[in-house]
């Protein structure tokens, strides 16, 4: 026997040495794993101005052989008051370029208080003169009929491109107890200041990289915009936007006739309030001027994760499901997920899909329960909130799969979920930063103002069922992108609002959504796209309710793309 397994040891030896080749230990030096990281965004980069990876152009117009533009130059005396020197502006160590801020009336009324607070970016050497994107977060949402705003453009402008927020200065979620603004970076500016990050950085993604980019902080009572609210719905914020368009057209006149682009990162809802904007100041547009009173040529509008229907549709129907499809993000027992599911059963929620949602409809889908926000016991997505910070403090409703936003340090404040003012004061709360930018002295600005923008409160019905349906029929395009990390609004819920909507005489999409039939070039599928009648919805994989910011290459080419076929 000891002879015969000696044989077979040899034997062994033999066809290990002759048959099979030295396995290499694998390389998992950060030299090596960094190199794959660089060749992975190089290869977004190349994407991103329309080259393959030999760096040869895939389309006609790519940027690196269109002719280069100069700045925008105004005429009008009272534009220099407006004037922005980019090498002056704090702790942005590097030049950003010229750019105009500052406040401006809503009307010409010779004694008008209420001013709304912009900033103006022209467009960078390789964009174009000929259009302007206007941009703004909608960060409202208050558990009261009353509710708190957020100051939209200054937050999120600066996350997103600006700085490091998208809007001006944007906020999200107000409840009586905290409010939830979003933090994160998006890329319409030429300069970002993300969350955890030191200084702020060049934004390479910046949508002035396309065109003149135009931030405003809306509606009054927001951030650094004066005055007394006065609007009572939607349509009044709408006409006081289209008021200081026309006085800001008025100095800077080389702005009109401008092919127009309306944006926003997101909308969302004071509980029975539906603060929106986007959708109603196109409506607005579309319905009450011409090129006489309001001289920009509408293209048609872009919504981020937005509030388009019901409460319970977009946020409780889903919920459940939602958990499910993360159930290693979420990190829930079996017993708690069990007791989802049965609540899920008891309201309705549970295979809504399957059970109502065809391509086409087969006709109005019903609401689960009475509520249009939820039944009493129906309140899934709190329960899960609630849930999700036991097992995780840090979990961030705006992005799911971020665990330790709660510990990063936020220049405006909001680095998650919750408020957490690491530095005092807050970078809009600088003199000097004031002084730069030409903002008032005098007013705290803050992500979330407690200001009542609608002092008597907004009885304005989802747009979805009023001003969406007319926007798409009248605009070029409509986009609406959902990001599929994002949980304070979910995309299951806008895909139940869309197929529950008519517009240019159908109901609903008549197609189903094509899985990942999202495609970036050189980079394959990056999550689902459809496009029917003027209306395309797209949802990116791994980003959250900051698409711009969470993807700022995907938005910037799907932008792209849009304005080229607008």
């Amino acid at each position: 026997m000891i002879r015969l397994s000696s044989t077979l040891s040899l034997v062994g030896l033999l066809y290990l040495t002759l048959f099979l080749r030295p396995i290499a230990a694998r390389d998992t030096s950060m030299v090596t794993l960094n190199a794959k990281r660089l060749a992975a965004v190089e290869r977004w980069r190349l994407s991103a101005r329309g080259l393959n990876v030999e760096g040869n152009a895939r389309r006609s117009t790519d940027a690196t052989t269109s002719p280069r533009v100069k700045n925008i130059t105004f005429r009008n005396p009272k534009a220099s008051r407006f004037y922005v020197d980019g090498t002056t502006i704090p702790l942005v160590n590097f030049d950003v370029g010229p750019s105009w801020s500052g406040l401006i009336p809503i009307s010409s009324a010779p004694h008008e208080k209420r001013k709304l607070f912009f900033w103006l970016f022209p467009p960078g050497p390789e964009g174009s003169l000929d259009d302007l994107i206007f941009w703004y977060s909608a960060h409202y949402i208050v558990y009261s009929a009353k509710g708190l705003a957020d100051s939209g453009v200054l937050q999120d402008e600066w996350r997103s491109g600006l700085f490091v927020a998208r809007g001006f200065l944007p906020g999200e979620r107000c409840k009586p107890q905290y409010i939830i603004p979003s933090t994160k970076p998006d890329p319409p500016q030429p300069f970002t200041w993300a969350t955890g990050t030191a200084l702020p950085i060049q934004n390479e993604w910046s949508w002035t990289n396309l065109s003149s980019v135009l931030y405003v902080e809306q509606p009054v009572g927001t951030g650094f915009s004066q005055g007394t609210p006065t609007a009572k719905d939607e349509n009044d914020v709408a006409a006081q936007l289209v008021g200081f368009l026309e006085q800001f057209l008025e100095i800077f006149s080389e702005l009109k006739g401008k092919k127009f682009y309306l944006l926003v990162k997101v909308v969302l809802k004071i509980m029975a309030l539906n603060l929106r904007w986007i959708e109603d100041i196109a409506n607005f547009i579309y319905e009450n001027t011409t090129r006489s009173t309001l001289d920009l040529d509408l293209q048609g509008i872009w919504i981020n994760d937005p509030v388009l229907g019901w409460d319970v549709v977009q946020s409780q129907i889903p919920a459940v499901s939602f958990v499910h499809k993360y159930e290693h993000v979420f990190a829930f027992s079996q017993t708690f997920l069990a007791h989802l599911d049965s609540v899920a059963e008891t309201c309705n929620y549970a295979d809504y899909n399957q059970k109502h949602v065809t391509y086409p409809p087969q006709g109005l889908l019903p609401l689960p329960g009475k509520s249009t926000e939820a039944d009493p016991g129906c309140d899934v997505w709190d329960t899960i909130f609630d849930a999700a910070l036991l097992v995780n403090p840090a979990f961030n409703i705006y992005r799911i799969f971020d665990t330790v936003m709660a510990d990063l340090s936020d220049v405006l404040g909001f680095p998650g979920s919750f408020f957490q003012a690491q530095v005092s004061p807050l970078y809009f709360n600088r003199a000097d930063v004031k002084a730069a930018i030409h903002a008032p002295a005098n007013v705290d600005w803050a992500e979330c103002s407690n200001i009542d923008v609608f002092p008597h409160g907004d009885g304005s019905l989802p747009p979805a069922f009023t001003v969406l349906p007319n926007v798409i029929e009248k605009s070029n395009r409509t986009v609406i992108v959902h990001g599929l990390g994002d949980f304070i609004l979910i995309a299951e819920g806008t895909r139940i609002v869309l197929q529950n909507m008519t517009w240019a005489g159908k109901q609903g999409f008549h197609k189903h959504i094509v899985e990942d039939s999202f495609i970036v070039d050189g980079v394959g599928s990056l999550g689902n796209m459809h496009s029917e009648r003027g209306l395309s919805y797209v949802e990116i994989s791994l980003a959250g309710h900051m698409v711009p910011g969470y993807s700022p290459v995907v938005s910037a080419l799907k932008l792209l793309k849009w304005m080229e076929e607008a």
